[in-house]
């Protein structure tokens, strides 16, 4: 529906506010909280939290292929306080951590 594209587009703009909330975009939108959860469960099949998270880590990825960019950094830019909750959600959704996803990344863009 036309609103969670408009939701897509909104934290795709917004996803490195360490604050961004489901409330907040809800209100941008002039809809209500519990409306927009259950329409992004029913479009989406997930959460507005998961769908920022994988924003978040999609961005992350794309950062890690600058070799100048420190992973506290990294976590600043995409909306993370600290480098280590950083590190523990990157690693439940890759499954390695962002250090050694980011160690395999420049060493390949070596050869």
């Amino acid at each position: 529906t036309p609103i969670v594209i408009e939701v897509q587009k909104y934290i795709n703009r917004n996803y490195h506010n360490e604050d961004l909330s489901i409330s907040e975009v809800a209100n941008s939108l002039g809809v209500s909280q519990t409306y927009l959860t259950r329409l992004f469960k029913r479009e989406l099949k997930m959460t507005f939290a998961d769908y920022l998270t994988n924003v978040r880590i999609k961005n992350a990825i794309i950062l890690m292929r600058d070799p100048y960019l420190e992973l506290y950094e990294i976590a600043e830019l995409i909306g993370y306080s600290t480098q280590h909750y950083f590190s523990n959600v990157f690693k439940k959704h890759v499954g390695i951590s962002p250090k050694d996803y980011k160690l395999g990344v420049v060493n390949e863009s070596r050869h």
